[in-house]
């Protein structure tokens, strides 16, 4: 999750567990992770839905995206492939 959408979803920086690593791949960048934090989210395609819990590690950097979702979530969620196009 980038550092901005955290603070749009309006959480505590309090709320961050330290992560003592950092994030790579960001426009060839390394991105120093400020934390992490475990929420649960609800996904939904408009027919089906799940909820999991997410660890999602926050960094700062800026990016066209609000966050980025890797396979062990989505293999949580039952997602395969190109299947799964959650809004």
């Amino acid at each position: 999750m980038f550092w901005s959408t955290f603070n749009n979803f309006q959480l505590s920086p309090n709320q961050l567990k330290s992560y003592g690593g950092c994030l790579f791949g960001f426009a060839g960048d390394q991105v120093e992770a400020q934390g992490y934090i475990e929420l649960r989210k609800t996904f939904s395609d408009g027919t089906l839905a799940g909820t999991i819990n997410v660890r999602y590690i926050v960094g700062n950097a800026f990016s066209g995206y609000n966050m980025l979702l890797v396979r062990p979530s989505l293999n949580r969620l039952g997602a395969h492939g190109d299947e799964v196009a959650f809004t």
